[in-house]
């Protein structure tokens, strides 16, 4: 099913704070303050994309031009659930939709279901309901929601070490990188801490 996917409103805090970091780094001097910011972003934004998640909280649209197709002969169908791409999935803020004849409506809350616990997060039809029909267009159906951790000292150990790895590599290697210095250059553990909590792709 094709989906479209937008971040809307971006995180209001970072993964670690410069003090932190320079603390980790052991830097004293304060020369190179804006250039850790920097690394913060960059390291966090390269770790989300690898890991296909979202580390601190934002908000999202995730577009469709239809809903699932639902087979009716089975509940636990595929098609009674849409998955939600970068998680965590704190909750579901709206569905809307154009129905058949192009008018915009809200679906309502009684004819779906939120499950934050799964990975990634799902909606999914309540009992005894059904997908609503859609205008032929795309992009006819928009999820809202919030996603990520709602502070970073909720993240997992293994997250912030692989932005404090990232971000130490980027500090050491500021000059153009050749493929040998980034074989050479890159801690090991990185790689293991990356796939250790990737998620697969949302379809």
């Amino acid at each position: 099913m094709p989906l479209t996917l937008v971040q809307t409103v971006a995180p209001t805090e970072e993964v670690v704070g410069l003090m932190e970091l320079k603390a980790h780094l052991r830097i004293s001097i304060t020369d190179d303050d804006q250039l850790l910011v920097g690394y913060i972003q960059a390291a966090r934004t390269l770790l989300e994309l690898e890991m296909r998640r979202q580390f601190l909280t934002a908000t999202y649209t995730l577009s469709l031009d239809e809903f699932p197709s639902e087979n009716v002969s089975s509940g636990f169908s595929p098609g009674r659930f849409i998955r939600l791409p970068r998680p965590p999935l704190q909750s579901v803020s709206s569905i809307t939709y154009f129905d058949s004849d192009n008018v915009s409506r809200t679906l309502a809350t009684t004819v779906y279901g939120v499950d934050t616990k799964s990975e990634p997060g799902r909606i999914y039809l309540k009992s005894g309901q059904s997908w609503p029909s859609t205008y032929d267009v795309p992009n006819a159906v928009t999820i809202t929601y919030l996603a990520g951790w709602t502070s970073a000292l909720l993240l997992p150990s293994a997250i912030r070490q692989a932005v404090f790895l990232l971000i130490g590599h980027f500090y050491e290697n500021r000059e153009a990188t050749t493929t040998e210095k980034i074989l050479r250059g890159i801690p090991l553990g990185l790689h293991a801490l990356v796939w250790l909590h990737r998620v697969p792709e949302v379809y």
